[in-house]
């Protein structure tokens, strides 16, 4: 369950778009040098993810296991990795990047291990692509939300049908383009 703060006396028909299971990738890395190629060094890993017609929502996220350790991620595209679609070199181990109605295809997903010390550091990375598609059975309520200006109300998402030892990204879509909701599912 989760509140939106509505922007109106109405009843709002309200919709859902995935949920999008993640592929994920575990690995560690050292810390050191980024090598902006396909193949790599010791510091730097790159994935191949495909991001298919539809998508409204791709995002990347980065997770270190230890919260000390310094990440950066890079979102390119073209097998040269010449074209930077999206960067999250924030400090510390979480990363994301969110990529808004991304054109379909290939995409690469640059981990750098920025500064981890001399010895493996372990990280996860999720990548989604939330579209029309749905995996499972996830429903809504209420539907339609009776809302009334400026009163929170509870949205309430449910599901089954999920592998529970994935995780999955949604969008909860209002009417009129306002903000949709993004609900990560574990």
């Amino acid at each position: 369950s989760f509140e939106v703060s509505p922007g109106v006396t109405d009843c709002l028909g309200i919709d859902v778009l995935g949920p999008a299971a993640a592929q994920t990738h575990e690995d560690s890395l050292v810390g050191g040098d980024l090598a902006m190629t396909i193949e790599g060094n010791k510091s730097t890993k790159t994935y191949a993810f495909t991001i298919p017609q539809d998508t409204v929502l791709a995002r990347f996220d980065l997770i270190s296991t230890n919260s000390s350790d310094d990440f950066d991620l890079f979102i390119r595209q073209n097998d040269d990795l010449s074209d930077n679609v999206g960067i999250s070199g924030l400090p510390g181990g979480r990363e994301r990047v969110d990529l808004h109605n991304p054109e379909p295809g290939t995409y690469y997903a640059v981990v750098n291990a920025y500064d981890t010390g001399d010895v493996k550091a372990p990280f996860t990375l999720h990548a989604y692509a939330v579209g029309p598609r749905s995996q499972g059975d996830v429903r809504i309520s209420p539907d339609p939300l009776k809302t009334l200006i400026g009163i929170p109300a509870t949205v309430t998402l449910s599901w089954n049908g999920l592998d529970p030892d994935t995780s999955y990204l949604a969008l909860v879509t209002y009417p009129n383009n306002a903000e949709p909701t993004v609900v990560t599912i574990q």
